[in-house]
This record gives C-alpha cells, structure tokens and sequence, in this order.
C-alpha cells in the first residue's frame, strides 16, 4: 500500500476546528465591512465548507471521516477589504495642512491552521489623494506612495499579538488609522 500525503484523522479534527473559526471570522468581517467585503474564495466553495463544518457536530471520535477528510483537504478561504484611511499632509506653507484620503485594497488568506497561525496579508493597491473636489480639467491620480511592505510587516506583529485569536478585525482597523503614517517622504 501506499504512504497517504492526507494528515491522520487528530490533524484533520484540528484544522476542522480551524476552519469553523475562520468561516465565522468570515462571517463577521461581511456583516462589520458590509460594503468594503468580497470573498475572493468561490461563494459554493464556502458554502459547501460551511455544510460540510456544521455535519461534523462536536465530537471528533463520532464523525463522518469523509467529510472530516474534505472539510481539512479544502484550500485557504480568501478574501478582500477595500478599506479607507484619512490623514493630513504637511503643505508647503508653515502650520498648513492638506487632508488626505486613501483607499487601501488588501487581500487577506487564511491558511489552513488560522488562526493559529497568521494570515496571508497583501496591499493590492491603493491610491492616495487630497479630500478637496477635483476639477473637471484634473485627472484622478496618487499624491503619495504608501511603503506596502512597512505596512503589512506592521499589520503582521499586529496579527501576531492577538493570534490565536481571529485577527483581521484589529489589522484592518490598525490600516484605517496607521497607513498615512506609512508615506514618509514618498510624496508624487
């Protein structure tokens, strides 16, 4: 017989566990983000994980092995928030200020063990700009460049702080009010 690449029965019950979490933190991200929320992951897919995680009960030992088996061989769950940061800039002219707004789209996967371990975090773009009205002569473009990488290595300690708790909620709130501050000197 063959060696089986599949994770003993225990493992499976554990990533199970893990799943739940994940499908609730889900679930509550859509309901805190209602307009800011897309489930990249296939919506059958989540679903399906969702019947599949709800037959298996509470007891471990008095589970379908099938569905154990599908429920820890699903792939990551993935989604995005398209979230929003305001700040100011420094002008030109002493003590003026220019207030800015960012619109940050982050990617987030949770891998297989979230939340015990951390999430998968990616900025897919963002676009930096004055509040101020554009003018019908003005095209739409960044005033500044974000350091991504300073961010989501920030958004991480964060995760990791609160881990193994869910942490998306406390990363997305910390990229609401932080982000700005990840400009430095990257004005366009």
């Amino acid at each position: 017989a063959g060696a089986s690449c599949e994770p003993p029965p225990e493992e499976q019950w554990a990533i199970a566990e893990c799943r739940r979490s994940q499908l609730e933190e889900l679930e509550c991200l859509e309901a805190m983000f209602a307009d800011e929320f897309v489930l990249v992951s296939s919506a059958g897919g989540v679903e399906r994980l969702r019947e599949l995680s709800e037959s298996l009960g509470e007891d471990a030992a008095g589970t379908d092995a099938a569905a154990l088996r599908e429920v820890a061989a699903h792939p990551p769950l993935e989604c995005s928030l398209q979230l929003t940061a305001h700040g100011e800039r420094p002008a030109a002219e002493e003590g003026e200020r220019v207030p800015l707004v960012a619109s940050i789209l982050l990617r987030v996967r949770l891998p297989v063990e979230y939340p015990k371990t951390p999430p998968v975090l990616a900025i897919e773009d963002v676009m930096v700009t004055t509040q101020e009205p554009l003018g019908r002569d003005k095209m739409l473009t960044t005033v500044a460049r974000l350091n991504e990488d300073a961010l989501v290595a920030a958004m991480l300690e964060r995760a990791a702080a609160t881990l193994p708790e869910p942490c998306i909620y406390e990363v997305a709130t910390y990229l609401t009010e932080s982000a700005l501050e990840a400009v430095g000197h990257s004005w366009v």
